[in-house]
């Protein structure tokens, strides 16, 4: 059956990745990237590597632990909220108020793992699933997946739908975008400098979808969102400190940060002609695996390249393919610190090779 890609072609029913089921099949020809996001190429040198049989193992899933998870975070959040609405102020609070913050972006990069790049729950319940997880941070999940998507074909391009990092040329910037009035003015490209001869690409789908299936599912998502504020205004009549220690300020305060913290593990050091370096290379260890989703620095290069590896397999396949990696050009940074100074003192641009 013919790909079909969700904002382009047809639904998002159809959207999943055609090549999925060749993963595990080392491609032929030779071994010279042509592309700046030549999954291919890096799927034939890790497939010939590992082996086909160790490459599907990495895929398999193991749905108990999906629904685990899914059962798990919305139980967390709730947790966490009432011990922000009870809690004195003190040590313990501000931990839960930066657990919580984390936690929310966490709600919702999970749906990118779990919903946008497979399909746990199939297609209703999943999908369900995957818009309530997305409205803390007041997005809607069918447009997420469609920009989404077209990053990873894009991906580290000049018609990328994350191009608006590139807006982040001065300290100055950087440090307002620990804000939230900063983030919104950066997803809006206000951040860009007058200057800036190249184009403007919007945070968003590359091109705007006009399914008649999507859009229904849009006008869906925004009534959801108008019903989930009246819902959120409901219960701050009802308990006013359970809604603002329990979500606003952690929403204004600590996700903001977490979202830059996630930037800079992303692509902020990448080589955009090696595919095996489209990424900040970040050791993820204990703290920072959950607390971006499995999904930032080194496992944010494995996902690029394998997106489909489930979040509980992605610690073991970084393990396997990080000497591929880096023996292909990636720069292992093992300090979390010291890229915090590199992106914000020194001013080290984002998508590039850093000066060191």
């Amino acid at each position: 059956m013919r790909e079909v890609r969700e904002g382009r072609d047809g639904p998002e029913d159809l959207l999943w990745p055609s090549d999925e089921a060749r993963l595990i099949q080392p491609h032929g020809g030779q071994m010279v990237q042509t592309l700046p996001n030549d999954y291919r190429l890096a799927r034939t040198v890790i497939a010939a590597e590992l082996g086909p049989a160790r490459i599907a193992e990495l895929h398999r899933p193991f749905p108990l632990l999906d629904w685990l998870v899914i059962v798990a975070l919305p139980s967390a959040f709730v947790g966490l909220a009432l011990a922000l609405g009870r809690l004195p102020l003190g040590l313990p609070w501000l931990a839960c108020l930066v657990a919580q913050g984390f936690l929310i972006q966490a709600l919702a990069y999970s749906v990118h793992d779990l919903f946008v790049h497979r399909r746990v729950g199939g297609k209703r319940a999943g999908y369900v699933v995957g818009v309530l997880f997305e409205l803390p941070i007041l997005a809607r999940r069918t447009l997420y997946a469609l920009y989404h998507l077209d990053h990873h074909d894009q991906m580290n391009t000049d018609v990328d739908p994350e191009e608006y990092k590139q807006d982040l040329d001065t300290r100055w910037k950087k440090v307002a975008c620990l804000t939230l009035p900063g983030l919104f003015l950066l997803f809006a490209r206000k951040l860009r400098s007058p200057d800036d001869p190249s184009t403007k690409i919007e945070m968003g789908p590359i091109k705007a979808p006009t399914d008649a299936t999507l859009m229904r599912q849009l006008r869906q998502e925004r009534l959801v969102a108008v019903g989930g504020l009246a819902v959120l205004g409901l219960a701050t009549y009802v308990s006013w400190p359970l809604v603002v220690f329990g979500y606003v300020l952690p929403f204004v305060i600590v996700t903001p940060i977490a979202s830059m913290c996630r930037l800079v593990l992303e692509h902020a050091e990448s080589d955009p002609t090696n595919v095996f370096s489209c990424g900040t290379f970040y050791r993820t260890g204990l703290v920072s695996g959950p607390l971006f989703f499995w999904d930032a620095g080194d496992c944010h290069v494995v996902h690029h390249i394998y997106p489909a590896i489930p979040f509980y397999r992605m610690r073991r396949a970084v393990r396997l393919m990080r000497p591929v990696l880096v023996g292909h050009g990636a720069r292992e940074r093992r300090s979390f610190s010291g890229l915090l100074y590199g992106f914000f003192v020194r001013n080290e641009r984002h998508r590039t090779l850093w000066s060191r």
